[in-house]
């Protein structure tokens, strides 16, 4: 290993607890968001029955894209040219996930359940609406990644990719409770 791809001793200790409080603020965000849903689930009559036009299918297999995304990530973060072909991985599982997820809304939204349809739909709309956004957010800084190690630019620091990997282990956590909040009827 080069002195330029060594990474310094220190660097991207910050960096790191930047993700943490970043994170931490995100699930705070979230948990609040999902409780409040949680409460309304249970004191709402009609929700399963509502929740029956959800469709399982396509929730599993937008799971399926996003944890083929994670599993893109590599389980030590590798150093070289091959880190390029991990992070297209993420990218494409993430994208694949927000496709489906683009056809669901557009699906209900034409079928007249719109946010102001009920409760259940715009917390639906909301919390799916505002993981999408993450997931968004977690593409494209994998594209973005992959591209500088395609181009062989300056080897990124680890921290980035520990970050990006614990951003993603996020998403997917947030995804799971959506599922159980929204899917399990």
């Amino acid at each position: 290993m080069s002195t330029a791809q060594q990474p310094m001793v220190g660097a991207g200790r910050s960096g790191l607890l930047g993700v943490y409080w970043f994170l931490g603020s995100e699930a705070t965000l979230f948990g609040a968001l999902i409780v409040a849903a949680a409460f309304f689930r249970l004191g709402a009559a009609g929700w399963s029955d509502t929740a029956r036009h959800l469709s399982l299918h396509t929730a599993t297999l937008a799971t399926v894209c996003l944890l083929g995304a994670t599993l893109g990530f590599p389980g030590k973060v590798e150093v070289g040219f091959r880190r390029w072909k991990r992070m297209l991985l993420v990218s494409i599982g993430g994208s694949l996930f927000l496709v489906l997820k683009a056809g669901d809304f557009v699906q209900h939204w034409n079928a007249g359940f719109r946010p102001d349809a009920g409760l259940f739909w715009a917390a639906f709309y909301l919390l799916t609406g505002l993981h999408g956004l993450h997931v968004l957010a977690g593409v494209i800084l994998a594209g973005w990644f992959g591209w500088l190690e395609f181009r062989r630019a300056p080897q990124l620091p680890l921290s980035w990719l520990r970050g990006l990997r614990l951003y993603w282990y996020f998403v997917d956590t947030v995804w799971f409770c959506l599922l159980g909040l929204f899917y399990a009827g």
